[in-house]
């Protein structure tokens, strides 16, 4: 905050920077007496003069503490509510104030360390720094750095934030809050998390408020070209799993993507299964029904941003606008899904003589009634490229739960397959499924045995 100097044999306190502290002075007499007094010193910066007013009664202190314990009493005098005062400069949580009037306190003088939660400061000017920027759509407007960007967002839209400042006058006003009213919404987008994105090649202005005075303000001119921001969408991924009669495909979130569309090759084209639109479309997970047990489909989710186009800006989300601007798609990760087979995991547990082989999967769902189906599993082991019937296990618990066939490890490898088949009524068909994964259980390894030769000469 501040250091001891001696100069000319005379000793200085210089102030560093803003803050409190204490000082201790200790004088000796030629009686070899001690006499000790401690300073408290604030250390204030000076601040552009502004008008202030009390918003309660407040005290004025020597100070810019209430608690300094220096002096018998910190406060030197009580300030009426609504009392209008210099505000000239900021120490810590305290202002040092003047006041109008001219009035003294119990030290005489006419200023006071003040609290700065009792005082209101207003807004009495607000200034963009640059009145006139050119934008991309899809970029984004920053406007002193009122919007929320995760780190994730960051990362991505990078270069395609642009930051405007605003000056604040004075800059220590106590409600520096801005809103912003757009004139032309379907050029520029304005949502909760004040981010004020560019849409549509135009002009539009801004009109920058202050919320402390709604006669305050300054507009911001934005042109946004025909040019489309590079990194628009973000990384997303598609994962699936298999019923006995149905896929469940689940696909993440692409930043800023609003529209997303789960689509099934067939033979060299792709048609849309499943579609969702919305702004805030979270990772879904899809239960595609009545597919062929046994058979394997190919999925891909394609994700877009979509520029919508309508009457009412509240109705953007709907599912059918009327009109609209692709600015960008990406699509996911391909998956095959082999429906009806079930993934198999094999290991094997336990210690010695005691070792097992243990081959687990995820019991399968079926998409109608299931309490009108039965579901069966049959293992197989494959021996000398034979398979050989092992055992069949009937469905327990619920779709997902663990499926389990223990049976002893003799050290060699082992092979399993599986495939599952269901019945709606006794004497009804059976739907068999193909077989699914091979699981391999690895040979035990064991060190090879040396033999050690002594030789004699």
């Amino acid at each position: 905050m501040f250091k001891i100097e001696k100069i000319d044999g005379k000793t200085y306190v210089r102030g560093i920077k803003g803050g409190t502290g204490y000082v201790t002075l200790t004088v000796t007499n030629d009686e070899n007496k001690t006499f000790t007094e401690r300073l408290f010193i604030s250390i204030y910066k000076r601040v552009e003069n502004c008008t202030g007013k009390l918003n309660k009664v407040a005290d004025g202190y020597r100070g810019a503490s209430d608690n300094a314990n220096v002096e018998k009493e910190d406060a030197k005098g009580k300030i009426a509510k609504d009392t209008e005062v210099n505000v000239i400069a900021s120490c810590s949580d305290y202002y040092l104030i003047k006041t109008k009037d001219g009035r003294l306190f119990d030290d005489e003088l006419d200023t006071a360390f003040v609290k700065k939660a009792d005082i209101y400061i207003p807004v009495k000017a607000i200034e963009i720094v640059d009145n006139n920027i050119k934008v991309k759509k899809g970029d984004f407007i920053n406007i002193n750095n009122n919007s929320k960007f995760s780190n994730e967002e960051l990362k991505l839209y990078g270069n395609d934030i642009h930051n405007v400042s605003v000056i604040i006058k004075p800059s220590i006003a106590t409600n520096k809050g801005l809103t912003f009213n757009i004139s032309n919404r379907r050029i520029i987008s304005y949502d909760e998390n004040n981010r004020i994105e560019a849409l549509r090649t135009g002009d539009t202005n801004i009109a920058v408020v202050s919320k402390d005075n709604k006669d305050i303000k300054d507009q911001l001119n934005v042109t946004v070209t025909n040019e489309i921001s590079k990194n628009i969408l973000g990384d997303f991924y598609l994962t699936g799993s298999s019923g006995i009669d149905l896929n469940v495909v689940e696909y993440s979130k692409s930043l800023r993507a609003n529209e997303y569309f789960i689509q099934q090759k067939n033979g060299e084209t792709w048609k849309t299964v499943y579609e969702f639109y919305g702004n805030k479309a979270p990772g879904l997970k899809v239960r595609l029904l009545n597919k062929k047990i046994g058979k394997k489909y190919t999925y891909r989710v394609l994700a877009r941003k979509v520029n919508y186009v309508v009457n009412n800006i509240k109705d953007k989300d709907r599912k059918v606008p009327k009109d609209y601007e692709v600015l960008a798609e990406r699509k996911s990760n391909e998956i095959v899904i082999s429906t009806g087979a079930p993934t198999l995991n094999g290991q094997v547990v336990g210690n010695g003589i005691n070792k097992k082989i243990k081959i687990t999967w995820s019991n399968l769902q079926y998409s109608r009634n299931p309490k009108k189906v039965k579901i069966y599993y049959k293992l197989f082991e494959i021996k000398n490229g034979k398979y050989k019937h092992i055992k069949t296990i009937k469905s327990k618990g619920k779709p997902g739960a663990t499926m389990t066939y223990t049976t002893a490890y003799d050290g060699n490898e082992h092979r399993f397959v599986a495939k599952s088949y269901y019945q709606k009524k006794k004497k009804s068909k059976k739907h068999k499924s193909k077989l699914g994964n091979i699981v391999i259980i690895p040979a035990e390894i064991t060190a090879p045995q040396t033999t050690t030769q002594q030789t004699s000469n």
